[in-house]
């Protein structure tokens, strides 16, 4: 019975389901078509990228046509251009030139083991006769003198060797001056300086001495260059101005003393606001020249004795490049000053501006001797500078920097 209840109620709802009217089917509109993604910001990126390197090789290409055909000219520089000698093949002829003259009368086998590093094609010895050597050599220094590139794989360096030899004594002598009962001589040794040229050879494995060295004699010293340093000056009154201001700022560029040294610059120059303190004093000022230029500066050449430690004397050439302000005198600059036209050359430029001129030195107006003027209350009135400068000067300058070595 329970069976046919089922029944019964599938039977219902089949029933009711028939009862219950279709809905109509949606009809799809063509009309309206699918929108497409948009494009996402990395792609718009990356498209903007690529049309403007396009944009730019087209601009380059257009740029290019325009100006034609460009030719650069190769420009060969003789003598200015000259490569530096490398900083190894000086080393190596001053390694050479050591080992070459350090030797033993006792042990000569030592020096041609150190030699064959340096050497190939000549003797052990480098040309340096054993049998003939009566004591020993030590090399004090050895310093390079003149470099010269024959070509891409020869270079002459000519250095200086300061050593020391030692003569062994001679036995024979020694024993016939102690039959004789004479006193034996004893040997003093010997301070020798030698100019030597080491000729060495670029190759693919190093360095190499393949030729012996030779020696040079001294090299010539030149002739001295009249310089024109302006007009002498004569007028005894400015001399005193002159010796008097080199006494003073001298005194304190020794002593490093800043606060007294910036007293004696012009308004224009920035004083140091650090000197180290030398090791000389000033022992007194020996003599000045003035020179006075088309500028109406006046250029101070001071002789100065100065003094070390140990009190040995030297002495040294000062230039003052000065201003006569009212009266008064106040320094520009200190040494020789550059010339326009040597500011933009590469090469080093040699100066004898230091050593007076010789028509200079036969005008015995221009100079003044110490001895007369340190005597006289002229002198004194250097310690008085500062005292009697004007307001202005009193002011505190614009800083720089400054050292003495």
């Amino acid at each position: 019975m329970g069976f046919k209840k089922k029944n019964k109620e599938k039977t219902d709802a089949s029933d009711t389901t028939q009862d219950i009217p279709r809905e109509a089917k949606k009809v799809s509109d063509k009309s309206i078509k699918p929108r497409a993604p948009k494009m996402l910001g990395f792609k718009k990126a990356v498209r903007i990228l690529i049309w403007t390197i396009a944009l730019f090789i087209m601009i380059k290409g257009i740029v290019s046509f325009t100006q034609g055909t460009r030719v650069i000219e190769n420009v060969t520089y003789i003598g200015a251009e000259q490569p530096a000698t490398s900083d190894i093949v000086k080393g190596f002829a001053v390694d050479f030139s050591t080992e070459y003259f350090t030797w033993n009368i006792n042990h000569l086998n030592d020096r041609i083991e150190r030699l064959a590093k340096f050497i190939s094609g000549i003797d052990q010895d480098a040309g340096l006769k054993p049998y003939e050597v009566k004591g020993s050599s030590r090399v004090l220094s050895v310093d390079v003198y003149d470099t010269e590139r024959i070509n891409d794989e020869r270079y002459d360096i000519t250095v200086i060797v300061r050593r020391m030899i030692e003569v062994e004594p001679d036995p024979i002598k020694q024993a016939k001056e102690a039959a004789d009962d004479k006193a034996i001589e004893e040997t003093t040794p010997i301070e020798q300086k030698t100019y030597m040229v080491v000729p060495i050879t670029v190759t693919a494995k190093g360095l190499v001495v393949q030729s012996y060295p030779r020696f040079v004699s001294e090299k010539q010293k030149g002739e001295r260059a009249h310089n024109a340093q302006g007009r002498t000056v004569t007028d005894p009154d400015l001399l005193t101005r002159s010796l008097e201001l080199s006494d003073s700022f001298l005194q304190s560029y020794f002593e490093g003393n800043v606060s007294q040294l910036k007293y004696f610059y012009a308004d224009s120059v920035k004083p140091p606001t650090s000197i180290t303190k030398s090791s000389f004093t000033i022992e007194k000022i020996d003599q000045v020249n003035v020179f006075e230029s088309d500028s109406s500066d006046l250029r101070i050449e001071a002789s100065v004795i100065v003094k070390n430690e140990l009190n040995e004397l030297f002495t040294n050439t000062w230039i003052l490049n000065a201003v006569d302000v009212d009266g008064r005198l106040y320094v520009k600059s200190v040494g020789q000053p550059i010339e326009e036209s040597s500011k933009n050359t590469n090469a080093p430029a040699t100066s004898n501006n230091n050593v007076p001129n010789q028509e200079t030195n036969q005008n015995n107006n221009s100079q003044i001797n110490n001895n007369p003027l340190t005597e006289s209350p002229a002198s004194n009135e250097s310690s008085e500078v500062i005292g009697d400068l004007p307001k202005e000067k009193t002011e505190e300058l614009p800083q720089g920097t400054d050292s003495i070595e």
